[in-house]
């Protein structure tokens, strides 16, 4: 649990407002509030209201990313169609291959390690 200080300086009622419409950007949120981002994470920590504030915005401008990506895809956007198909299509199949092989597609030569130890001279 967060230390709560005897006197906070702003109420959870004066954070929650100061985070509604940041989009969850701490350093607005703490202009707002005349604070450090730091001080931000705190009254986060300490006022679950706040926390849910935050958590709300931060949602809400990930929809809107993924609004602008499905109208993206739908006026045939082929580099963001496949960027979803890789990241959110996976269980169809689509992913980015990667393969570890040595020269011309063969094995890779064992991982050798060699440690060598100083003396005093």
């Amino acid at each position: 649990m967060p230390y709560k200080r005897k006197h906070e300086r702003y109420t959870a009622k004066a954070v929650v407002m100061a985070v509604t419409g940041s989009a969850g950007i701490k350093t607005t949120i703490a202009r707002r509030l005349k604070v450090h981002r730091h001080t931000v994470t705190h009254y986060l920590e300490v006022y679950p209201q706040a926390m849910e504030a935050y958590e709300n915005e931060i949602n809400e401008v990930g929809d809107m990313v993924e609004v602008t990506i499905l109208e993206a895809i739908k006026a045939k956007d082929v580099e963001t169609a496949k960027w979803y198909a890789k990241n959110k299509l996976k269980d169809r199949g689509y992913s980015e291959r990667v393969e570890h092989t040595g020269a011309e597609g063969k094995d890779l030569p064992p991982l050798q390690i060699i440690l060598q130890t100083e003396t005093a001279a």
